[in-house]
């Protein structure tokens, strides 16, 4: 006799599901590119200057792009910035004050003057912990950065912060986030007051039209110089009130930025070329 078994088997399958989210962020960025011909057209030097989009230029582009109407828009104007005349920082480390997650609070020696947003270096940092040098390096101050507070964030896989106990913090550059046209401690325009002098007025910047999340200058910006002298980098003036004249503190200073190089040398009847693009 032949029997067919067949044994019931009960299963059961569970799937967990996360939700997930997808975050996209939007940086202002940008850059100036300087080329300077002597008299006779040859070049004697090039360089870029990475732009700082200040807070009050931020907030007049969003209010620009999500807000406006019927919005005509003034210049924008482009300068240039002649010898900075900021005090590198030059403080210490005294201490830290927590290490959590990826979030480092130290203490400076001295007031840093750094706001959030603002870049800095930290070199030559002691202490205790494993891997302590990765804490140097140039980083962005976060929020609650304020006297000789020093907030930023740091993401090295298997660092170990126990105590920071020196070590210099420098600014690395001479724009800051929080500049405006009226009042930017660190630099001076040049053009007039100060020298190097050019043809006036201050430029103003065509645009062609955006692509892939990029606005260029449509043409070279040409400042024929009339004097010897330093300059440092360019900046971009618009908005409301905005003027060409040179040393005017009026409209919203967009954009600043000092040379990747450092200063450059100018002479009378040499021409800078510049041309300026910002990303999105």
């Amino acid at each position: 006799m032949e029997f067919e078994k067949g044994g019931a088997i009960g299963s059961s399958e569970a799937t967990v599901g996360r939700s997930t989210a997808f975050a996209e962020k939007a940086g202002a960025q940008g850059v100036y590119t300087v080329k300077c011909l002597d008299s006779e057209g040859n070049l004697k030097w090039e360089d870029t200057a990475d732009n700082v989009v200040t807070l009050a230029g931020k907030n007049l582009a969003l209010d620009t792009f999500l807000a406006g109407s019927a919005y005509t828009i003034t210049g924008p104007y482009l300068g240039l910035i002649g010898n900075t005349t900021w005090v590198n920082l030059a403080t210490t480390i005294s201490s830290l004050t927590t290490y959590t997650g990826s979030v480092v609070t130290l203490v400076t020696a001295a007031a840093h003057g750094l706001t959030q947003g603002d870049t800095f270096t930290i070199a030559s940092a002691t202490g205790t912990g494993a891997n302590i040098s990765s804490v140097q390096g140039t980083w962005v101050a976060a929020a609650g950065t304020t006297g000789t507070t020093l907030v930023f964030n740091i993401y090295v896989s298997g660092l170990t912060i126990t105590t920071l106990t020196g070590g210099s913090v420098t600014t690395t550059s001479a724009t800051r986030i929080a500049d405006t046209l009226a009042s930017h401690a660190n630099w001076v325009e040049c053009g007039a007051t100060n020298a190097p002098a050019y043809t006036a007025p201050r430029k103003t910047v065509g645009w062609a039209s955006a692509t892939s999340g990029i606005k260029a200058s449509n043409s070279i910006t040409a400042f024929v110089m009339t004097s010897s002298g330093t300059v440092n980098g360019c900046f971009l003036v618009y908005g409301t009130g905005a003027l060409s004249t040179i040393d005017n503190t009026a409209g919203t200073l967009y954009s600043a930025g000092a040379f990747t190089g450092g200063a450059k040398i100018v002479a009378a009847s040499d021409q800078l070329q510049v041309s300026y693009s910002a990303a999105l």
